[in-house]
């Protein structure tokens, strides 16, 4: 009977307090989102009015005032309130808060120029929120502020997968504007496999995956990734979509063989190469693909021979196609010939000046034979050859830049320098600190590096009959490497000259030298870049190899200079 009593008694209060509590929390919740009914609000704004009328530092009236403004969307009168009391640091300690408020507020009024400025400050203060550090640097990108865009890209650079396709596509060009490569690779990657994965069926999304595809290849083969480039271009040439695409076809195709050319399988460039000459006949080629005919002339002269390269170009001028007026074709004409007449006058008079033991032809080098007009001629051939292959300028075609608001003026009220942002800190070089050495110095760092870098034994330093340039001073040794015969000589030349590239003539005086010297090849070290055509002369010479000015500075690393 009492448990029956006391249950009928305590079961209802029970019920009671529970209910009193939801109350009392439902009660305090409203106090403090400061929500109100629309038949009161009138009248609470007129109360806060007052108010503050007659105390205008009555900055929680202001406040309060703010809120309901926000909430009933008068978004003006509100943002105007949030500003006076953030200028006064009435939210000191909270500034986040109301930043995220303000620009959640300007993005609503399509104030560009406002929310910009408190992404940013938010960006500033929450440096490991990668929403608004994504933010910050997609609105910077858009309005040109590249350098400080890459900034905040970089607190982000591991987190793609929260990139959206709008964001990659700032990010890349923001990084490729700063010369940062291998990071623009990575957002393109990302994008072309968004891109890849629902192509079939959206015809604007194939033609900017083609875009794409073009300009990671040219990044791939910029940054010497040639065996990622080649992979790529595997991939593309076994996909089904570009089966049905002959035009995009034909420009895999060119550039496939291209990259096989700057390999280091010659076998499957040369494979390759005889397929495409039997494919594309000069007698039956298509007017858009005579490019490839130009292709094969250059080709034949890195690869084979001078006769074969001048017939090839020939072809090209009969074409009279204005396409091919930039390469000055009367001048390449003009300079193969003084090659070819070169090579035969160099080695009949070198070889009599080795045979009688005389110094009478030792200043006989190919630069004596091409005129200089010639030379630059063939260099700007190549070098505009070599830009056919480029599509990196068509990464601008990604996006449309904005500039629709004031980003000095932005940068000024947040305190933010951008020349003052660092993208890549350039070190100085070793290398740079060799002309600053005595030649006897030099000497013994040379021979360090043959013993050590290279696993060379030299026998002795090489004097006879050298090549007198006016570039600076050299020193040569033959050597023979420690896995082979003794008899295996390589002559082994480093060069600490000061102008600033390296040309074709210059590798092909060096041949001269390994043979007068009697070496079956030769490694030429060289604190400079080689000009395009020596790079590409060089690379499909198996009788050298040559060290430019990156590779010689790690060769330094040890060194002490």
């Amino acid at each position: 009977m009492l448990d029956s009593y006391t249950y009928i008694i305590i079961v209802p209060v029970s019920i009671i307090i529970v209910l009193g509590i939801i109350f009392f929390l439902k009660t305090i919740i409203r106090g403090n989102n400061k929500t109100y009914k629309p038949k009161d609000i009138k009248k609470k704004i007129d109360e806060l009015e007052k108010k503050i009328q007659m105390n205008p530092k009555d900055y929680n009236a202001i406040y309060e005032l703010a809120v309901i403004e926000e909430q009933y969307n008068m978004t003006e009168k509100a943002i105007e309130k949030y500003e006076k009391l953030l200028n006064i640091k009435y939210f000191e300690g909270e500034e986040l808060n109301i930043y995220k408020k303000l620009e959640e507020l300007y993005s609503k009024l399509d104030n560009r120029e406002e929310s910009l400025k408190y992404t940013l400050k938010i960006a500033q203060i929450d440096i490991n929120n990668t929403y608004y550090s994504i933010k910050a640097a997609t609105e910077l990108g858009k309005e040109g502020a590249y350098k400080l865009a890459s900034e905040y890209f970089n607190r982000v650079l591991n987190n793609k997968n929260d990139f959206e396709i709008y964001e990659l596509k700032i990010a890349a060009i923001s990084y490729f504007i700063n010369k940062e490569y291998k990071k623009v690779i990575s957002m393109l990657e990302e994008l072309h496999k968004r891109l890849s994965r629902n192509i079939s069926n959206i015809e604007e999304d194939y033609d900017e995956m083609i875009l794409i595809e073009k300009i990671l290849i040219s990044l791939y083969i910029i940054n010497d990734e040639i065996n990622s480039a080649r992979s790529f271009a595997e991939s593309i040439l076994s996909s089904k979509t570009i089966k049905n695409d002959y035009k995009y076809r034909f420009f895999i195709n060119r550039i496939y063989l291209y990259i096989l050319y700057k390999s280091d399988d010659n076998e499957a460039f040369i494979n390759l190469y005889n397929q495409y000459s039997k494919q594309y006949k000069i007698n039956e080629i298509k007017k858009d693909e005579t490019i490839i005919i130009l292709d094969f002339g250059f080709y034949n002269y890195f690869i084979k021979d001078i006769n074969s390269a001048i017939s090839y170009f020939e072809h090209i001028k009969l074409f009279n196609d204005p396409e091919f007026s930039i390469y000055d074709l009367d001048s390449i004409f003009n300079y193969l010939s003084a090659i070819a007449k070169a090579e035969v006058q160099l080695k009949k008079l070198r070889g009599d000046m080795l045979l009688n033991n005389n110094d009478k032809y030792i200043k006989e080098n190919y630069e004596k034979y091409v005129d200089a007009k010639y030379i630059e001629s063939w260099e700007n051939a190549v070098s505009l050859w070599e830009d056919s292959f480029n599509s990196l300028d068509k990464i601008l075609n990604l996006i449309e830049i904005e500039r629709s608001v004031d980003i000095e003026k932005i940068l000024l009220e947040c305190n933010i320098n951008e020349n003052n942002a660092t993208i890549e800190n350039v070190s100085s070089k070793k290398v740079d600190k060799i002309y600053d050495i005595s030649l006897s110095s030099f000497k013994s760092i040379c021979q360090d590096i043959i013993q050590k870098k290279l696993l060379y034994s030299a026998v002795q330093e090489y004097n006879e009959k050298l090549i007198d340039y006016d570039y600076g001073d050299e020193v040569n040794y033959l050597a023979f490497a420690a896995n082979k015969s003794k008899k295996d000589l390589t002559l082994i030349s480093f060069k600490r000259w000061r102008n600033t590239e390296v040309g074709e003539l210059v590798i092909r005086d060096f041949i001269l030298l390994i043979n007068e010297a009697g070496a079956k090849n030769g490694i030429l070290i060289l604190p400079l870049e080689l000009t395009n055509s020596a790079r590409s002369y060089a690379t499909h010479n198996n009788k050298i190899k040559v060290y430019t000015r990156n590779q010689f500075n790690y060769m330094l690393r040890d060194s002490k200079i």
